[in-house]
Formats: C-alpha cells, structure tokens, sequence
C-alpha cells in the first residue's frame, strides 16, 4: 500500500501523490529509529518496590532509547493518582524487540550498584532500607484511609441524627 512520508497516510493502491502535501508516496513505510512495531508486545522486564528506583530505571531506559510501560499492582494505580506514589509496587515491560538491550542495561545496573556497597553491609543495608519502606508505607496507607474513614464516620452520624432526631 503507498504511504506518505510527510503526513504518515496510507492511500489506496493507484495513487502516486499525496493530496495533503503533494509528496510521492512510497510502497512501504520506512520505520524510524526507536518507533514502535504495531506487532512488539511489551513483555515483563522486572517488578519494583520502590518508587525512586522504578523512576530511575525508567529515565534510564528511555535514554537509551527502549519505551517502557508500567503497570502498578494491585490498586496502585488509583493510589499513585491520587497520591503520586503507591505501596503496591509496579512491573516495568519493554517491547519484546528491546527485551534483551534492556536486560543488559539492567545487569549493568545491578553490576554497579553491588559495587557500591561492600557485600557483609549489603544484606545490613537492605534490611535498613526495607524497614524505613515499610514504615514509609504505613504512613502512606494511614493518610490514605484515615480521611476515608473520618468522612465515612461523618456521613454515619449524619445520616443517624437524619433518623433519631426526625
């Protein structure tokens, strides 16, 4: 099927110029650099716990020119709209073209930050980090259902003086 370089239109065979722009049109569409394939499935690179990690894998990725796709677990998704983060962690997918590009980058990534930190603190430094996020988390989830909770209880006592007091 021809297709239009400058305005990326697909035109019924028979035709040689474009009629928004007056190009040639051309018998297949030249894919650019980094554009997707209708065809890549975005499968699973890795899960995450927390926020300031995925954000970094993600900045890194997208520099290196693979997209990425994030899909929160669980109801994080409605909690990082609402509260710009979530407790429930996210898996980061890349297209099944770019899989191998970004496992690569992730072991590099994985490489560097192991040495960083000696391995006898390492698991130290990991138990220190998991319990500051779940006393992050806590927090989080009390300022989420604590509001949730008092408007419940207003709603409750209002619709209760509603009854008794009629």
């Amino acid at each position: 099927m021809p297709y239009c370089t400058n305005c990326k239109c697909e035109y019924r065979e028979g035709y040689t110029l474009c009629s928004d722009c007056g190009a040639l049109l051309v018998d297949e569409y030249p894919e650019e650099n980094g554009q997707l394939n209708a065809a890549d499935d975005f499968v699973l690179l890795c899960s995450q716990d927390d926020a300031v990690e995925t954000d970094l894998l993600v900045a890194l990725l997208n520099s290196s020119g693979i997209p990425t796709l994030l899909k929160r677990h669980e109801s994080g998704a409605y909690l990082h709209i609402i509260m710009g983060r979530s407790i429930f962690g996210v898996n980061v997918h890349v297209p099944s073209s770019q899989v191998v590009k970004a496992r690569e980058l992730l072991s590099d990534l994985a490489v560097a930050k192991e040495a960083d930190i000696p391995e006898d603190s390492f698991t130290e430094f990991m138990e220190k980090e998991k319990a500051k996020r779940q006393i992050r988390n806590g927090v989080i989830v009390l300022i989420a259902i604590v509001p949730v909770f008092c408007w419940t209880t207003v709603m409750l006592l209002s619709f209760l003086r509603e009854i008794l007091f009629r």
